[in-house]
């Protein structure tokens, strides 16, 4: 037995396309990760699914930018560079180019990995 998931009609059977009740075309899909039936129109994962790839994904992307972080630093201390510091303006402009992107992409991809953590708390709590 499967529920309609436009009007909860309970009664469905397995066999059935069409809702008796509200007339709706039954769609089913399995989820992309552990393949367990779900019924819906643009439902890609079930929800457990769904939160263990948000928190896989807050993981990566804040250690790739904590690494981002320390890459631009690193670059920006260390004698080595494309450009070498003596020259005279151009050898302190890659390192200021290589902090400041280094430093924005590693601040973005903290707070996409924060956002990450949040939608996975939100499927947690049931919401969606």
């Amino acid at each position: 037995m499967r529920i309609c998931p436009n009007c909860n009609y309970m009664e469905l059977s397995d066999d059935d396309e069409f809702c008796p009740k509200c007339h709706h075309k039954i769609v089913i899909h399995r989820c992309k990760d552990c393949g367990i039936e779900l019924l819906g129109t643009d439902i890609k994962r079930c929800p457990e699914c769904k939160k263990l790839h948000h928190e896989k994904m807050k993981k990566i992307l804040i250690a790739s930018g904590v690494v981002l972080f320390v890459a631009a630093g690193g670059y920006t201390l260390l004698p080595i560079d494309v450009i070498p510091d003596v020259v005279p303006v151009a050898g302190f402009i890659d390192d200021v180019v290589f902090a400041v992107t280094g430093s924005s992409l590693g601040i973005a991809a903290i707070i996409g990995g924060i956002a990450n953590g949040i939608n996975a708390r939100k499927i947690d709590e049931g919401e969606k």
